[in-house]
């Protein structure tokens, strides 16, 4: 066994985690996939994923740290992931052991290691063999069949520009309380000028007034949506929603997923008024 840390992933690197992953996928019946991308992370130069190979350079272990907030108040998310053939020799205790040393030097605390409900009820003794609790969960759903977008007096959806980034920095530091406007801005500048991003913006008149972002790296992942307080709960979300999925699926995306809060009620009957389905429940584990 060996081990090695990387900032940034090959293509023949990437590769070899996808098929890991859908080794995993297909035993342990899960659907989350990590993060190939470190462009979030708060320090671009630190390690972001784990790779461990076996004597004969199969990929055995992998694993992804996600840290897009400074360390004093950022939380890290840990995705470990251990083909099934090579479980049970330490590989992932290897992983933590590396991710563990990566974060003390950049100054983390806080870890919540993700996971899914089907594993845990699979591994009923987990929780209590790493002294660990589940601290939080969302759920990630799917798209069933072709939206038709819905429609709205006097609103537009169009791919983001950069003379939208100013206007869009306010509603989204809003919406979200630990966003800073510098953080914020950031967030979409990078995600404009990141090729595999499909950033849309929704516009009453000339107005901003909501932001939606997909990656289109392996399949459409809607990982941000937000609209102004001000129009919220009178259908612009869904309008901004259904535009961009219709948009997506018209050139040929087929499998479009997101992810909700659990305690999110309201967003979670949108999602499911559009057609999205309930496919994983993501779990954050932390240590007791």
């Amino acid at each position: 066994m060996w081990i090695t840390t990387k900032t940034k992933l090959t293509a023949h690197e990437k590769k070899q985690v996808q098929t890991l992953i859908h080794q995993v996928h297909q035993v342990d019946r899960t659907f989350k996939a990590p993060y190939l991308s470190n462009q979030y992370n708060y320090f671009p130069g630190m390690p972001t994923f784990i790779l461990v190979y076996d004597s004969a350079a199969q990929l055995a272990g992998f694993t992804m740290i996600y840290a897009d907030e400074a360390p004093q108040d950022g939380i890290v998310d840990l995705i470990v992931t251990v083909l099934p053939a090579q479980r049970h020799q330490g590989i992932g205790r290897m992983m933590l052991n590396r991710a563990q040393s990566i974060l003390d030097a950049f100054g983390y605390k806080q870890i919540n290691y993700i996971t899914e409900r089907v594993f845990l009820d699979a591994n009923p003794n987990l929780l209590q063999k790493l002294n660990m609790r589940v601290a939080d969960s969302e759920y990630q759903m799917a798209m069933g069949q072709l939206v038709e977008p819905s429609t709205k007096r006097a609103a537009t959806v169009r791919l983001m520009e950069a003379g939208d980034i100013v206007p869009l920095v306010p509603i989204f530091s809003s919406a979200f309380d630990d966003i800073s406007d510098e953080a914020a801005e950031r967030y979409l500048t990078e995600s404009l000028q990141d090729a595999s991003i499909a950033s849309y913006v929704l516009k009453v008149e000339t107005t901003p007034i909501g932001y939606c972002a997909i990656d289109l790296s392996d399949y459409a992942y809607i990982f941000s949506v937000f609209i102004d307080d001000r129009y919220r709960s009178q259908g612009y979300g869904q309008y901004l929603l259904t535009y961009a999925i219709n948009h997506l699926q018209t050139q040929g995306w087929k499998r479009i997923v997101l992810g909700v809060e659990g305690t999110n009620v309201a967003a979670k009957r949108l999602y499911n008024r559009i057609g999205f389905q309930e496919e994983t429940e993501i779990v954050s584990l932390q240590q007791k």
